[in-house]
């Protein structure tokens, strides 16, 4: 099996992604179009990753990708057993960068997967997405640790740097701001979008207000519907699309019963066409209490929509008030009922602010660019190949 590996990347370099997530989110949904986009011939993918269905969106692209998918085992804390079975699969497949993906802080077994690669000869790569979080004194402790194992790290925004520095305490470490990107080709303003909204059950002249994201905490669903109960009372013709799955469905559906907008507020679950998605909506809402730079709230700025947004961490540094969208204060559903309302009563408002949010993801975060960027800092940790 080794032979067979080695022969098959011959004149690539052998990059393996590791996730330890426990479902598809932001994070996953950034490691697949890596994987999936990177030049095979510059690069021999793999991916190791936990051997729960949960990941089934994650898993099937790289399979049908032809990318190598390796399931190591279910991972307990601290778990011998998984890094044992992570360094055998590095050294079999000859790993030159091990790109570990951390949601958050403190996954990837608490930081010790670095330790794992670099113990099987490879080049660490981390993605920091959310760095924000301090975490207990063991959890920070355990994590600088393993600083010195880890060659570059990536993060999404500036504002993460600054959280990796001062949280903890990478100040001397390679730290890279790459963005987030979106593909400007799938995600362009719709030119059938009447359709598009028939398709979701809209109605002439209704204005639909929608919100993307996993159904938990973290996305404050609940600030959405309390603004969407403020923003009917002034717009009866305004619908309120809940756009994604998880754990607080039912007891947001209840929520939305509780207000009396449950005739005004659709679920739709998890949806696979978001490009239709988003066509269908005149404005998009994220209400997050935090975040580093969302693919969604990318997606829907290169669609021409305009934004509504907590103003929390990275999310300025594409976000400009009143220019490419709207900041609000993060926890506040009445500001975010009044930005919503001040949008609804101007057609040509929303249209400008919808345009230059399109402006601003063509102009620094592209999907191309963030693949270009991310290829680039591989090949800056490995030597150059000798000629045969």
């Amino acid at each position: 099996m080794a032979a067979r590996d080695s022969q098959e990347s011959v004149g690539r370099t052998t990059v393996v992604y590791y996730t330890d997530a426990p479902y598809y989110g932001g994070a996953e949904y950034y490691l697949r179009l890596l994987a999936t986009g990177l030049e095979q011939e510059r690069f021999d993918i793999h991916v190791i990753l936990r051997p729960l269905d949960s990941l089934e969106r994650l898993r099937r692209p790289l399979l049908d990708a032809g990318i190598r998918v390796f399931e190591a085992p279910e991972p307990a804390l601290p778990d011998p057993r998984h890094w044992i079975s992570v360094y055998r699969y590095l050294r079999r497949v000859g790993a030159e960068i091990f790109h570990v993906n951390l949601p958050g802080p403190y996954d990837a077994q608490r930081g010790s997967l670095p330790i794992v690669g670099k113990a099987a000869g490879a080049r660490v790569v981390t993605t920091e997405h959310l760095p924000m979080f301090r975490g207990g004194w063991g959890r920070r402790l355990a994590k600088r640790a393993s600083h010195p194992f880890v060659d570059l790290t990536i993060t999404v925004s500036d504002t993460n740097v600054d959280c990796l520095r001062t949280i903890h305490g990478m100040k001397h470490s390679r730290i890279e701001r790459v963005y987030n990107g979106v593909d400007l080709a799938e995600y362009s303003p719709a030119s059938n979008a009447e359709e598009l909204r028939r398709n979701l059950g809209l109605e002439e002249g209704e204005k639909a207000i929608g919100i993307i994201g996993r159904l938990d905490a973290q996305k404050r669903h609940d600030l959405f519907l309390e603004a969407a109960r403020e923003v009917h009372a002034r717009h009866g013709e305004a619908r309120f699309l809940v756009v994604g799955d998880g754990a607080l469905r039912a007891s947001l559906e209840a929520m939305a019963g509780r207000l009396g907008i449950e005739s005004v507020v659709r679920f739709l679950g998890y949806r696979e066409d978001m490009p239709a998605v988003l066509g269908a909506l005149d404005v998009v809402v994220f209400s997050s209490s935090h975040e580093g730079m969302p693919f969604a709230m990318l997606e829907a700025m290169a669609m021409g929509k305009p934004v509504v947004t907590s103003d929390v961490f990275g999310i300025s540094e594409v976000i400009r008030d009143g220019h490419t969208g709207r900041l609000v204060a993060p926890g506040d559903s009445r500001a975010i009922a009044e930005a919503l309302t001040d949008l609804l009563k101007s057609a040509e408002r929303t249209r400008l602010l919808g345009a230059r949010a399109r402006e601003t993801i063509a102009g620094g975060f592209t999907l191309e660019g963030m693949r270009r960027r991310t290829a680039e800092l591989y090949e800056s940790l490995i030597p150059a190949r000798e000629c045969p």
